[in-house]
């Protein structure tokens, strides 16, 4: 395999594209999207252009995957952008599919930042040779009120420079995602613990592969459609990427999803698995500090177990800093990574 190409930086002539491939948050603050614009064109020094779907709603979105489908063409067809950012994730994107114009996107590489449901078009992108940056987006990442500044850094990197280099672990972890359609939210910062700290398992020595995945529960999604999944042959030179949800999926149905990967020959193929620093709660759902612990001990054994049945001897690397969680590193989806398990480091190459 070709390893996938990554799209030039934001030079200082370039502007970056907001829109939303994937859908938004009805009842979030209109102040919250102001203040993630303001952050990027005044922190970040961007010129930003707001595309269509930036300020629709979520139902608008959902009956128009053509509209956000258009949105992603338009960004990448425009040679004067450089990167388009999405708002959030969502639960549909898949459905903008069909309506996205193959020959514009692979003729323009473009930078790309989005994570959780923005897994499809990260996918997409990977196959069409595109390497794509797993980040929270706008909302999650710019208009976050206390922009941790691990986040920061290599969300610089992500839009300004080339490679991530080494990921170093944070100090901090942060599943306090908050209530955007309050107005104190606004001015509050979220509640940082100490971070559970990197796990390895499996294996020795270093390995090499390019990153594919994202999104667990997307992922699973993409293999029931059978839509923009590697071949085998492919998935040889693969790191793997899972992370869960702000849905919280139970360990039963972690399991479920990481066996079909499992008979799939995925699992087997594959040189590495990295796993996101686990979500354990939600803007919904509270736990005391050890339920969520118990509960990301749980979604950890689960994955091991699953891997210990298909691949004992594929290395594993759980908490790193990618997912629903923060401080966020934009995952470089089709970018070459490295797993030290022996000095425990993940270097992107």
């Amino acid at each position: 395999m070709e390893p996938p190409a990554v799209p030039p930086p934001v030079g200082e002539n370039d502007r970056v594209a907001v829109a939303a491939p994937a859908s938004t948050v009805d009842g979030a603050l209109p102040e919250k999207l102001e203040f993630g614009l303001s952050v990027m064109q005044e922190h970040f020094d961007l010129d930003v252009v707001e595309l269509p779907t930036t300020r629709r709603s979520g139902s608008y979105l959902f009956e128009h995957p053509e509209e956000r489908a258009a949105d992603v063409n338009s960004a990448f067809e425009d040679d004067s952008i450089a990167a388009l950012v999405s708002l959030i994730g969502g639960n549909d994107q898949i459905r903008i599919l069909p309506y996205l114009d193959e020959e514009v996107i692979a003729s323009n590489p473009t930078r790309f930042l989005g994570f959780s449901d923005n897994t499809v078009l990260c996918a997409y992108l990977f196959e069409r040779g595109i390497v794509s940056y797993y980040a929270g987006g706008l909302f999650p990442e710019f208009a976050a009120p206390d922009l941790h500044p691990y986040t920061e850094r290599y969300l610089s990197r992500a839009v300004f420079e080339r490679r991530l280099g080494e990921i170093e672990p944070a100090d901090v972890f942060s599943d306090d995602v908050g209530n955007w359609e309050d107005p104190a939210h606004l001015d509050s910062t979220r509640t940082f613990e100490p971070h559970p700290g990197r796990q390895w398992a499996h294996g020795d020595g270093s390995v090499e592969g390019v990153i594919w995945g994202g999104c667990l529960e997307v992922i699973d999604t993409l293999i029931g459609a059978d839509r923009c999944i590697p071949s085998l042959d492919v998935f040889d030179e693969i790191v793997l990427a899972l992370e869960t949800s702000e849905e919280l999926p139970s360990p039963d149905y972690v399991q479920r999803m990481m066996l079909a990967l499992g008979e799939r020959g995925i699992l087997e193929a594959v040189s590495g698995v990295m796993v996101g620093a686990i979500a354990a709660r939600s803007h919904r759902i509270s736990r005391p500090p050890d339920e969520r612990a118990a509960y990301r001990s749980a979604i950890r054994e689960t994955i091991e177990k699953v891997m210990s049945v298909y691949a004992p001897t594929v290395p594993i690397v759980f908490g790193v800093e990618f997912g629903h969680g923060a401080p966020r590193v934009p995952l470089p989806i089709g970018g070459m990574v490295e797993l030290d398990s022996d000095a425990e480091v993940i270097r992107c190459l």
